[in-house]
């Protein structure tokens, strides 16, 4: 707490010890009056010393229990009697030994500052209607009301509005080309560091990702680097990684040519961004392309040394290596699977990949689950999965989560049936062309 300015000491009728919680009753009605002296107090005079040190402060005797001091014309005694401009507040505020707080005015700055920063979005949302009709936006700005994010801000209203310019450039839930988050801090705020770690601005925005794919807010670093991987933003080109197995490439570059000789030898290959972006070599098609959620599964099909069905691992929510890679099997007119955990992320995983990829749920039903073996507590809020109606009921109604883990054998098993079917498609197109 600030002190309180230098000045010559009150005379003794002012500041007399006696009068010490008589002080505090004043100065408390000052501060709920906005520090204007009107209206009055109350306040006891049992004790001889407090009701005659009462009696030289307003300068007339006093008697009873109790007596009423009118906060005006005390104001006006202490300005002409002891010439002192301020008058009641900046004596009050001398003796307490604390700036006084003028709560009328503090309570319309907080006021200010919870709603300021949402008159701002809905003033430039108003100019942004495609990203008003976004299905993400209402429970993110609910949370910030709920959660007083901004509220507890001098800039709530400058982040807010920066939270939604980067959130527009980077299309929540699109199909986003990858861009460095420095990068697009300095196009977006001006500022290359405006998105670090942890400034305003990041936070905001990882909480409009965390709804857009309801998930939690990370708590730690890798997660809150996957979540802006989740929007198409790296930290870097080398860090994220695309683990695969058995992907033929164009054999264009040496960059190409190895990853090629990596499948042709049965190894799992990663692939960083670095790597994409020096090769721009395509998948050799056609191609059976299963993708899973957990590494597990790809090194599983490895060791079992099939060329029956190529793998990419997306680890957890896709991040732009795994993009990038489903885009190139896209661009082959690969026909894509996909397998992942019965849990409710594992839903959500699934449903995004879907979406980026146009990949076909693989043993992924209700009778799927229901079959498998039973794993930990299923946890977290639940969602319907697009592709089948009865399988949330069933996982609520089970109340476990199952992991891919836990059903390698019925996956590796059931590879030669992808690989078929998805040869006797090709064979049935080139009949009819």
């Amino acid at each position: 707490m600030p002190s309180v300015p230098d000045a010559a000491e009150p005379p003794s009728w002012i500041s007399n010890p006696a009068l010490a919680s008589v002080w505090g009753r004043i100065a408390d009605a000052l501060e709920r009056k906005g520090l204007v002296p009107i209206g009055a107090v109350v306040v006891d005079t049992q004790e001889r010393a407090v009701r005659h040190a009462v009696g030289d402060l307003l300068g007339r005797p006093v008697t009873g229990e109790h007596c009423r001091i009118d906060l005006a014309n005390l104001d006006d005694r202490i300005r002409r009697r002891a010439g002192i401009a301020g008058g009641l507040p900046e004596v009050a505020s001398r003796v307490v030994g604390r700036r006084l707080v003028d709560r009328p005015a503090s309570r319309n700055q907080r006021f200010r500052r919870r709603t300021e920063p949402f008159d701002a979005a809905a003033q430039w949302l108003a100019d942004h209607p495609q990203v008003a009709a976004e299905p993400w936006l209402a429970p993110w700005l609910d949370g910030l009301r709920r959660h007083g994010v901004l509220s507890r801000r001098m800039d709530g209203a400058s982040s807010v509005l920066g939270a939604l310019d980067v959130l527009d450039a980077v299309r929540v839930g699109g199909a986003t080309a990858g861009v460095a988050r420095t990068q697009l801090a300095a196009a977006v705020l001006h500022d290359a560091h405006g998105l670090d770690d942890g400034s305003p601005v990041a936070q905001l925005v990882l909480r409009a990702l965390a709804c857009a794919l309801e998930v939690p807010v990370p708590r730690d670093a890798a997660g809150r680097r996957d979540l802006w991987q989740s929007a198409g933003v790296s930290a870097d080109a080398v860090s994220s990684t695309c683990l695969t197995f058995g992907l033929r490439w164009e054999r264009r570059n040496p960059a190409a040519n190895a990853w090629d000789d990596a499948a042709g030898r049965g190894d799992p290959l990663h692939l960083t961004r670095w790597d994409l972006d020096r090769s721009t070599a395509a998948l050799r098609a056609p191609s059976t392309v299963l993708v899973c959620e957990n590494p597990r599964v790809l090194e599983a099909v490895a060791q079992s040394r099939t060329d029956t069905v190529a793998i990419v691992c997306a680890s957890g929510r896709p991040n732009l290596v795994v993009r990038e890679v489903l885009r190139r099997c896209v661009a082959a007119s690969t026909r894509l699977h996909y397998h992942g955990d019965f849990d409710w992320p594992g839903i959500a995983i699934a449903h995004q990949v879907m979406d980026l990829c146009g990949a076909v749920p693989w043993r992924m039903g209700a009778d799927d689950y229901l079959s498998a073996p039973g794993g930990v507590p299923l946890i977290g809020v639940g969602m319907e999965a697009r592709w089948d109606d009865d399988l949330a009921a069933a996982m609520r109604s089970r109340g476990v989560a199952v992991h891919e883990e836990a059903v390698l054998d019925s996956l590796l098993d059931g590879l030669d049936d992808i690989a078929t079917g998805v040869a006797q498609a090709v064979r049935s197109r080139e009949s009819r062309g």
